[in-house]
Order: structure tokens, then sequence, then C-alpha cells
């Protein structure tokens, strides 16, 4: 016997979402954090690109402002080809979009008053062990506009946002290529490039903030199969000063300071390694190893 069921529809559901939403960006759309970032780009299997750095920058629902804080990085280019250097701004994955954007010009994401013009919807409800969750899948209307196709999970008692994953679909980066004078490099505009993501969100200071972003991004040209892979972390309660008190202008650059650079601005070793968010997995040691052995790496 069942004492109550209560049914409720997926476009409940992704409304309670966007009135959430509103809400919350108008109170913390000016909230920031510091991330810590780190990219690797590969030709074929070969590392060609590595870089870390910590960044600043509006943190509600997604990324958006980042300033570099300070970082290092690493280019081996090759002569006839070479990845873009820098795919951070894959990092700025948008969730909401308004409905006065552009078709066309800008990339349709599942959370806006009219996401039932771009998306088809589905829902599934899932625990966790402690609460349930909607899992709102989102799938285009068209194949071959640019779009994504990605989950959304929902607190299923807030309806808060959890996590949003995903793909897109027909990307394009741009693929440079060197020509047979170091000087001369052409641009090719490569398009349907692999683009994966996953952010997970976090609720510590009373709103939907960024906690983490992973993304791929990959794509063949001539033969080749090129590849960047970044992650990006929450750090800003890592570096508390007191008990209940954070000073965002200094707080993260004087850590750094202290932690991994002396006065000829070198990296100490010890910070990377001891610190627990930047921990390198066994592959990226030896990257970074023999980058730091030849001295190839730059600072910024």
């Amino acid at each position: 016997m069942l004492g109550e069921v209560v049914v409720l529809g997926t476009d409940f559901i992704i409304k309670k979402v966007l009135e959430r939403h509103k809400k919350e960006v108008k109170k913390h759309r000016k909230s920031k954090s510091n991330f810590f970032y780190r990219q690797v780009s590969k030709n074929d299997r070969e590392c060609t690109a590595f870089l870390e750095s910590f960044f600043s920058g509006k943190s509600a629902y997604e990324l958006s402002d980042l300033q570099l804080v300070t970082g290092r990085y690493v280019s081996v280019i090759g002569r006839r080809a070479m990845n873009p250097t820098n795919y951070f701004t894959f990092a700025q994955i948008a969730l909401y979009s308004d409905s006065n954007r552009k078709t066309g010009l800008y990339q349709v994401v599942p959370l806006s008053t009219d996401y039932n013009r771009f998306y088809e919807t589905e829902v599934e409800v899932i625990s966790d062990g402690n609460r349930r969750i909607y899992v709102v899948y989102f799938i285009p209307r068209n194949p071959n506009s640019w779009s994504v196709t990605a989950s959304l999970y929902i607190d299923a008692e807030t309806f808060q946002v959890l996590r949003y994953q995903g793909f897109g679909n027909n990307e394009r980066v741009w693929h440079k290529e060197r020509g047979s004078e170091d000087s001369f490099i052409s641009i090719r505009n490569v398009e349907n490039a692999d683009y994966s993501f996953i952010i997970n969100y976090q609720h510590d200071n009373g709103f939907t903030e960024v906690q983490s972003v992973h993304f791929l991004v990959a794509y063949e040209h001539a033969g080749r199969r090129y590849e960047t892979t970044g992650m990006m972390f929450n750090v800003a309660d890592r570096f508390v000063k007191g008990k209940t008190t954070m000073d965002f202008d200094d707080n993260l650059m004087s850590e750094i300071e202290k932690g991994k650079m002396n006065k000829d601005k070198h990296y100490d070793p010890k910070f990377w390694k001891n610190l627990e968010i930047v921990k390198r997995t066994p592959v990226e040691n030896e990257v970074v190893e023999l980058f730091e052995r030849d001295n190839l790496f730059g600072v910024f």
C-alpha cells in the first residue's frame, strides 16, 4: 500500500532550478574564489605543453572573468604542427543563457527559459545513499547545432545543482601549422572536435559555486591526434587567514610566494609534492621532471 505518491514533471524540476539560479546569481554574481589550474597537451602520445597556474574569478554556477595570479608553463613545439597552448577558456563552461541570445553565435546550453525550443528532456531519480537526486538529460533537437548533450544532477529536496556533465556537439578548434620557415604559421579551422566536461558544485558559502572543472578537447588533423586535458579546482578555503576570515586580495599570492618561489623565482618542488590538490599523476611527474631538468619552464 502506498500512503502518498508525488509525481513531478521534468518541466517543474527545471523551472525550480531556474528560479534558484536566478535568485542566487542575482545575489552572488560578483562572488569570487581562487582556483588552481593544470593543463596538459599532447601531440599523439608526446607531451607538447604543460601549464600550472592560479586564477581568481567569479564562481557562481560557472567560471567567468578569470584573472591570472601566477603560474608556469612549457611548450615544446614541433616544426610541422602544434597544439594550441591554452585551452583554459574551455573551463568557462556555460550552464545558463537568456532567451535573447543570437542562435549560431553562442553555444546552446541547457538552462534557459526557452530550453524546450532547443532540447528534448528526460529525468531519472537516483540516490547517493543520503539523498534523492534528479538527473535531467538534455538532448539537442537539432543535431547540427552548436550545443551540448548533457546531464544535470539536482538535489531533489533543495533543487541545488550538484553536477553538470556532458559533451559538445559540432565543436571547432583552431589548429596551427608551421611552414618551411619557423616564422610562418598557418591556422586552420578544424571541425567536429571532441569536447567533454564535468563540473562539480559546492554549497559551503550559501550558494551554488564551482568546486571543480575537468575537460578534454581532442581532434585529428593530417593523421595525427591532438589532445588537451584541463582541470581547475577551487582552493579558496585552503588559504584561510584565521578561523573565519580570508583576505581575497593577497592570501593566495602570499601563499605562493612563501610556498614555491624563491628570490630567483624558481619553483620549490616541495610545494607541488606536498599540497594535496596539485599532486600529479606518475606520467605527469615524469614529464615535469624532464622539463625541469632541461630548464624549459617559463614563469608568468
